[in-house]
């Protein structure tokens, strides 16, 4: 049968989907990807890695980015088995580690800073696959392949992929020897997949030297076609490829800065830009701004990134407000989180009078770096616990939060929390009070004093005095007249009971 062809070209230029980055101006930006460049990409990973072929593979990431892309696709075009694992198992390390117990999982593709937070709740053999483990969406530093390798055997493989989305997921990548990476910091990003070329090249779109820093540029099949309803950033972004011997191939500048090490693998270095990757999503710190600057109360705001104890990146914001009275940064954190996803809004804010400024007028992000960076944010009179769960749950957040002065009343995002240190929190949790949890308590109970009413709630145990609450649930089990000898019992030793009795 002969192929059905669209438009004169066959069906492979169709679309296969779009998917959306943040953008500096505010605007995000729809990369679109046709089923020719998707269908490139697995038989380019596939060819450089037989053996992810046919897999039982997992997803643990949302299908709105394409970092997924790896697993589902591959899987599916490879006859594998597809394993989506939801949001709720994801982040929950005893329920994904039980998922991994009931299921032949034999590959998993993650992000490096979710799997140290899984590990970090429980051991990290339990939340490995059987055989392979692709990790990628950010910087992969050497303590955690370290670990990895000393917990797995010769036979399991690990890679480090890298990739855009306007690469088609990815376009290069390094497989980590037994025994761990021989970089000193950063596990290289590795070689380019078959029919990829990769580039680096200097201010005058020249090559580099071996060693020497210079922007990445990508070629080959996998470049996406551009971004959907903006050809003035299309041309910007996704240029003529100087150096290709046909006419019509193109380049896309990722914006990314690398260099080649001896053996000709290539080295992640950073942006030009200030754009990040938070949990493998891609932030345009310049978006983040322009939603603060939105709101009438900001004058003036610039967003840091600032990197965690485990490798994992948040944001910080300074914001300057206007004048008026009444504004503060606890209604700019509630106007964020109703227009921006999760992972965009700031862990930390704080309200300068002034941002500081270089010699040539612009904000001194260095200035504000060498800072320290944001202190955790106090929004509510501090408080001390007052029931015996209260002051349990607030020594397990001083412990993971390493913040003593955490108020019973403070946030837990307002004060140095993360989506990920939430996965954390919800484990010793777990652990402390022998309680199920859902991820989502977390988000909805975001105070010392809220989560702690919701666990003994949980518990079957009545907010307020403890020793009457172990009563009560006893009294449930006593006949009329014995209730009424231990009230009477309770009345003497407490002439004046509380309201709630």
């Amino acid at each position: 049968l002969s192929r059905p062809r669209l438009n004169g070209r066959g069906w492979g230029h169709s679309l296969a989907y779009l998917i959306y980055t943040s953008g500096s101006t505010g605007r995000p930006k729809g990369v679109a990807v046709e089923h020719r460049q998707l269908a490139h990409y697995v038989g380019a990973l596939t060819g450089r890695h037989p053996s992810l072929a046919g897999r039982s593979f997992a997803s643990v990431s949302t299908v709105a980015a394409d970092l997924g892309n790896t697993a589902i696709y591959t899987a599916l075009l490879t006859g594998g088995t597809l394993h989506l694992i939801s949001q709720e198992c994801a982040t929950d390390a005893q329920r994904f580690v039980r998922y991994l117990e009931a299921h032949e999982v034999e590959a998993l593709k993650i992000v490096p800073s979710h799997l140290s937070a899984l590990m970090h709740s429980t051991s990290l053999e339990s939340v490995l696959p059987k055989s392979c483990l692709v990790l990628g969406g950010e910087p992969l530093f050497c303590g955690l392949v370290e670990q990895i390798a000393a917990a797995t055997p010769a036979s399991f493989i690990m890679l480090n992929h890298y990739g855009p989305t306007e690469a088609t997921v990815g376009a290069t990548t390094f497989q980590i020897a037994a025994g761990g990476s021989d970089d000193a910091t950063q596990t290289p990003i590795g070689r380019p997949l078959p029919t990829t070329r990769v580039y680096l090249l200097d201010e005058q779109m020249q090559p580099v030297m071996a060693g020497v820093k210079g922007e990445l540029f990508i070629g080959g099949g996998g470049v996406a076609r551009g971004y959907y309803g903006q050809p003035e950033l299309t041309a910007r972004r996704f240029v003529p490829n100087p150096f290709a011997t046909e006419p019509g191939q193109r380049l896309y500048r990722t914006g990314d800065v690398a260099r080649f090490r001896h053996d000709g693998s290539l080295v992640f270095e950073g942006r030009r830009d200030h754009q990040v990757k938070i949990r493998g999503f891609r932030v345009e710190l310049g978006e983040v701004e322009a939603a603060l600057k939105s709101h009438p109360a900001v004058r003036d705001a610039v967003v840091l990134a600032c990197a965690g104890e485990q490798g994992e990146t948040t944001l910080a914001a300074y914001v300057v407000l206007n004048n008026a009275a009444g504004e503060n940064v606890e209604a700019v954190q509630a106007y964020l989180s109703e227009r921006l996803p999760s992972y965009m809004i700031p862990s930390a804010l704080r309200e300068l009078d002034a941002l500081p400024l270089s010699p040539n007028g612009k904000v001194n992000r260095v200035a504000l770096q060498a800072a320290g960076g944001v202190a955790p944010r106090h929004l509510k009179e501090h408080e001390e616990p007052r029931t015996e769960t209260e002051r349990e749950v607030h020594a397990i957040w001083i412990g993971l939060l390493q913040n003593p002065s955490i108020g019973i009343n403070d946030g837990f995002f307002d004060v140095g929390g993360s989506s990920l240190k939430a996965i954390q929190l919800l484990s010793r949790l777990r652990q402390a009070f022998d309680v199920e949890l859902p991820l989502a308590t977390i988000f909805d109970r975001t105070s010392v004093a809220a989560l702690a009413a919701f666990i003994d709630e949980s518990r079957g145990q009545p907010e307020g005095d403890e020793g009457l609450g172990r009563m009560l649930r006893e009294l449930e089990q006593l006949s009329d007249d014995q209730v009424r000898q231990r009230l009477a019992d309770y009345r003497q030793d407490n002439p004046e009971p509380s309201p709630d009795v």
